[in-house]
Formats: C-alpha cells, sequence, structure tokens
C-alpha cells in the first residue's frame, strides 16, 4: 500500500528532536524497513538533522515544511486569527502547504494517517477522495471539541491509543470506526535481565545501598504528573523503612526560571532532601539502568493520562507499579502487576500507605515483579506496528 502520515508539525521527522508521538511513528517506519510491504510518504516540519537522517530509510520518503520562512509565518499568522473568527475551519499553515502537495500528487495515497490533530481532516477532506484516518494519541477529539461535526465527516476510521481516549470519541455520538491500539516499546531494551548483575554498582553511583526501597518517578515535573502528591506522601513515610525516592528526567534544581509549582516541590524535598534524588536529564537508553536500580515504580498521573509510555516501561522493565485510576492506565496495568488508588481529596494518604505497604513485603514485590513482565510483553514495538499496519491493509486496501 502506499501510505502517508501527516505530522502534528512541531517536530521533524526522523524523530532527531525527539517527541512521543514521533518516536511512534518511528516504530512504524522501521518496522516497514524490514517488512517492506508498503511504500510510506511523511509529511514533516523541516529540519537539517532530520534531512540527513532521512536517507537513511528506504521504504519512507520524507516531504518537508519549510515552516522558517518569512512567507510561512506570515501565513500561520494570518490563518491563526481567521481561524478564531470564523465559525468553520480553514487550516493553518503546515496543513495547507500538505494539503497542496496531496492535491497535486493527483490522489497517489492508497490511506493517509493523520497523527494527533483531528482538525487537519477537514483542509485534506477537500483535496483527497480515499480514506483518512486519525491516530489520536490525546483527548482531543471529544463532544466539546470545536468543529468535532466536521472532522468526524472527514474520517474513515480512528485509531485511539486507549478504550478511555476512544469513549471520549464516541461522546460525540458518532456511528464512525474507532479501534483501539495500545502504543508500544522496545521490551529488549528495558529488559532487567541485562542489568541485574550490575545493579548493585548501578546503585553506588547514586549512593544507594543494597537494602534500601527505591521509588522511582519518571516524567516531567508538573501538577497533572502528582509529582507534588508523590512526594508529600514520600516524606510522611518512617525513615526505618529505609526509602529513597529517585525523580528521572528533571531536577528541581540549577532553573533560571522558578514558578510556584516548583517553588512547592522544593520545600517538600527540603524535609528529607538526602532520600530524595533527582536525576537531571537522562539520554533514553540509560532509562532500563535506572529501572535496575529501582524497587517500585510510581505513576501518580492526576490527569487523564491516555497511555502513558512510563507504564509501558515500568512493565517491560518488570517493576511493580503503584500508579492511579488516570485515564487509560487502568487499561494498561493488571491487578497483579500494579496497585491502583482513587484520585480524591485523600490521594497523598493513600499513596503513603501503599508505599509503606510495598517497601514492607518484598515477596508482594517480587510477584508483582513478575506479572508486570508478563504483562509488558503485550505491547512490544513489534506488534505496535504490525497491528496498526495490519488494520490499515485490511481495512482500507
Amino acid at each position: 500500500m502506499r501510505i502517508a502520515f501527516i505530522t502534528a508539525s512541531s517536530l521533524p521527522m526522523p524523530p532527531v528532536n525527539g517527541g512521543a508521538v514521533e518516536n511512534l511513528i518511528d516504530i512504524i517506519l522501521k518496522y516497514n524497513e524490514l517488512s517492506g510491504e508498503h511504500d510510506i510518504t511523511v509529511y514533516s516540519c523541516e529540519s537539517q538533522k532530520a534531512l540527513d537522517m532521512a536517507d537513511t530509510y528506504k521504504k519512507s520518503e520524507f516531504i518537508y515544511i519549510n515552516t522558517n520562512s518569512v512567507f510561512y509565518k506570515l501565513n500561520k499568522g494570518l490563518l491563526y486569527i481567521i481561524n478564531k473568527i470564523s465559525k468553520r475551519y480553514h487550516g493553518n499553515a503546515f496543513i495547507r502547504q500538505i494539503a497542496k502537495l496531496i492535491y497535486s500528487s493527483d490522489n497517489k495515497f492508497d490511506a493517509i494517517i493523520i497523527e494527533n490533530r483531528p482538525e487537519y481532516a477537514i483542509p485534506i477532506r477537500k483535496v483527497y477522495k480515499g480514506d483518512i484516518i486519525l491516530h489520536l494519541h490525546n483527548d482531543l477529539l471529544n463532544k466539546d471539541t470545536r468543529y468535532s461535526k466536521a472532522i468526524i465527516k472527514s474520517q474513515n476510521a480512528i485509531y485511539t491509543v486507549s478504550d478511555y481516549i476512544k469513549g471520549r470519541v464516541q461522546s460525540i455520538g458518532n456511528n464512525i470506526y474507532i479501534k483501539t491500539i495500545y502504543n508500544g516499546v522496545n521490551i529488549d531494551l528495558f529488559n532487567y535481565e541485562i542489568y541485574a548483575q550490575k545493579r548493585e554498582d548501578l546503585r553506588q553511583k547514586y549512593g544507594f545501598k543494597s537494602d534500601d526501597i527505591i521509588f522511582m518517578f519518571s516524567g516531567r515535573l508538573n501538577e497533572a504528573k502528582g509529582i507534588d502528591k508523590l512526594m508529600e506522601a514520600f516524606v510522611e513515610l518512617p525513615k526505618e523503612l529505609n526509602t529513597k525516592l529517585l525523580v528521572v528526567g528533571s531536577s528541581i534544581y540549577g532553573k533560571t526560571k522558578e514558578d510556584a509549582f516548583l517553588t512547592r516541590l522544593k520545600q517538600i524535598a527540603n524535609k528529607r532532601k538526602e532520600d530524595i534524588i533527582f536525576t537531571g536529564y537522562i539520554d533514553y537508553n540509560d532509562i532500563p539502568k535506572i529501572h535496575a536500580v529501582s524497587d517500585i515504580a510510581v505513576i501518580p498521573s492526576v490527569w487523564d493520562d491516555p497511555s502513558p509510555l512510563t507504564v509501558y516501561e515500568a512493565m517491560s522493565s518488570g517493576l511493580p507499579i503503584l500508579t492511579t485510576d488516570s485515564g487509560g492506565i487502568p487499561e494498561l496495568v493488571t491487578e497483579e502487576c500494579a496497585i491502583i488508588v482513587q484520585r480524591d481529596a485523600k490521594l497523598t494518604e493513600k499513596l503513603k500507605d501503599e508505599m509503606i505497604k510495598l517497601a514492607l513485603d518484598n515477596k508482594l514485590r517480587e510477584r508483582m515483579a513478575y506479572h508486570s513482565r508478563l504483562r509488558g510483553e503485550n505491547f512490544s514495538k513489534e506488534r505496535f506496528a504490525s497491528v496498526l499496519l495490519n488494520e490499515v491493509n485490511i481495512k482500507f486496501k
């Protein structure tokens, strides 16, 4: 099949600047490089690093939009104003350029997949008569979404990353075909056994003792991720439990700008400064080493997290998980590998109680770790790519 992927516009493909959605697209492209089944075109914003890497792909063509030109920026500003005051969506500078390119290509694609920008389907439908599929990663299309009816009318199918997101789309009340396709990660990279022998050496790097119980949080330091609730719970744990909190990927120290939330985190951390360790930036390929150091992954999201990759990664590493009833998280885990607490006024207290239970019960942690690894095997990057491409192939060929 001839398949086109339309990215959001903010980050280039290949994913030289990272990006969760961009990395998931790349999983699909690399899977297709091996299978050779499809001819794929990717529309992306321009980047010299991305251009250089594009040559390494044999089954994918990359078409770049120059988002730094004066003309593009003027057009972007004008369309922003027009869309603000208009009852119809006229597209932004990025998607309008892509629409012109698709129109001039004489509808050469068998299917177009739009990544996480529901409204892009409206201008694309005007120039393309084939099948349009929305791959939806966030809660961006529901009964309260502007242009929701026009967006649905412009699509042939929607793939969502969780049943939670699927339910939000269904709130619009249309009979469009919707299928949940869960994300995937490199489960070989996160294989705990690779780093098991180095566990003690890695622990010493962060000053941990062999009998310390390490709770790990990985993610951005913002209120939606619940890091403040976790830290508040942690500082209340009895010190004799020998617990540490490892905060991966961010730091509250050395920031040139500090908002009220960051100030609050500092105040909490100062209560047990010696037991709360901020790693700062960690290269993605080194995250499994941090998992090997840890005993429990804590994912305390307070917003409706659609399908966080941190859950997939923790399961692939065989870590027991303490998390919340957030968004799509309960769909990903099982009661054998995760403890799920409700998000309410007592969240901090509930986290503290479950952390104490996990710290005291080594057998429980071992059982959960075993089931976590088993569950993680269901979410390989190969499964994700093959399910999505097979779905397109069967339904829209």
